[in-house]
This record gives structure tokens, sequence and C-alpha cells, in this order.
């Protein structure tokens, strides 16, 4: 075996942070399209 044989070096990913913004939002809107819609529950 040879030295050029060994594993490289595990490089850590990280996410974008436009992605980070983009999922944050998106739970964001799920949990408030909840909440905003029970006061409305009873006239639908």
């Amino acid at each position: 075996m040879s030295a050029s044989a060994a594993p490289a070096e595990a490089v850590p990913r990280t996410m974008p942070l436009w992605l980070t913004l983009v999922l944050a939002t998106a739970c964001g809107l799920l949990v408030a399209n909840l909440y905003y819609a029970q006061p409305l529950t009873g006239p639908i």
C-alpha cells in the first residue's frame, strides 16, 4: 500500500445560508397558517 491510498480527511459539509433562510421561512409560514386559520374555523 502506498501513502496515496490513505483515505482523505472528511470535510464537514454545511448548508448555505440562503437554504437555511428558505427552510426557516417555509416552516414559519406553515406554522402561521395553522394559527391564522383558527379564528376562521367558525365562519368557514
